[in-house]
């Protein structure tokens, strides 16, 4: 009888411990496809905000700059081309509209260390001024024109056949220029030159485009805006940006929010201290480089 009985192998240990590696294999695998699924699914959502939050500042552009831009500030600016009185008034109003604009983003993280004399209008008979600044985002136009009332921006020729934008652009005397066609380039600098002679506040970005996001220190400037100076005998006042790359970067349609951007104004530079253009120019981007990248959250805070 026990003959006829067919025995049973037992498991070795072997086969207990490839069963159980097989579990634990199978289990692993699991998890890594547990876990590229959540990081592409927090990916997905991150996308999705800032997707939203870029929705929300154009929508807020569009709603605020309706009521406090074209029907309060639009008709005294359009009355400044005859009355400059009327349009110092004009220009403080735009001032204080795109300060509310920054203000109701939940998503911005400012710290702004630009004195208070520049948000003020220019006093009559003093000279003009020149702001240079790098870029690296479309936020820096509207963190520039929230802090320094008056201010003419060298821009883009393109923006001003823009609907309602270049309209506006028309109304607060911005300098159209176009960087591709040097008649369209000389002439826009020639106007830089004529409303720094009236005393008015110009700004120009001397890179031209704005930086790839991430980029240490700045690209190289042009030097045209820095003969400007030295012709018109204005101050030089660099302006150092940092962060808003991070946050709209160039080529991304998306805000990333809460990411700390970062504005701070340097001494101003006299021309008559430098006897070319070019040193005048190595000088404003030695300063904002060395901010940028050495300094710049130390002086903040």
């Amino acid at each position: 009888m026990n003959q006829n009985m067919k025995t049973v192998p037992s498991q070795t240990d072997g086969d207990r411990f490839s069963d159980a590696g097989r579990g634990s294999g199978d289990q692993c695998k699991l998890w890594v496809h547990g876990e590229r699924g959540r990081l592409a699914l927090m990916e997905f959502t991150a996308k999705m905000m800032g997707r939203f939050w870029l929705f929300y500042f154009i929508s807020s552009i569009a709603i605020l700059g309706s009521v406090f831009v074209y029907f309060l500030t639009a008709p005294l600016l359009l009355l400044g081309f005859r009355f400059p009185r009327v349009q110092r008034v004009g220009e403080q109003r735009m001032l204080y509209a795109v300060q509310l604009l920054l203000t109701c983003q939940p998503w911005l993280k400012l710290q702004s260390r630009v004195p208070a004399k520049w948000a003020q209008a220019n006093p009559r008979g003093a000279p003009g001024c020149l702001f240079i600044s790098n870029h690296r985002s479309h936020l820096d136009v509207f963190l520039l024109i929230s802090r320094i009332q008056g201010l003419r921006v060298f821009a883009r020729s393109s923006l001003f056949n823009v609907p309602f934008l270049g309209a506006m652009m028309r109304l607060t005397r911005q300098i159209p220029a176009d960087r591709g066609r040097l008649q369209s380039f000389v002439s826009g600098m020639d106007m830089v030159r004529k409303r720094l002679s009236e005393g008015e506040r110009v700004h120009i970005f001397p890179e031209l485009a704005r930086c790839n996001p991430g980029l240490q220190g700045t690209r190289s400037f042009v030097l045209a805006p820095f003969h400007a100076a030295i012709q018109e005998q204005v101050p030089v006042v660099p302006i150092v940006i940092s962060g808003t790359d991070s946050v709209w970067p160039r080529g991304l349609a998306r805000i990333h929010f809460r990411r700390p951007i970062q504005v701070l104004t340097l001494k101003p530079i006299l021309p008559g201290e430098f006897q070319s253009a070019e040193q005048l120019r190595d000088e404003v981007k030695r300063r904002i480089d060395e901010v940028l990248l050495t300094q710049l959250e130390r002086v903040i805070a």
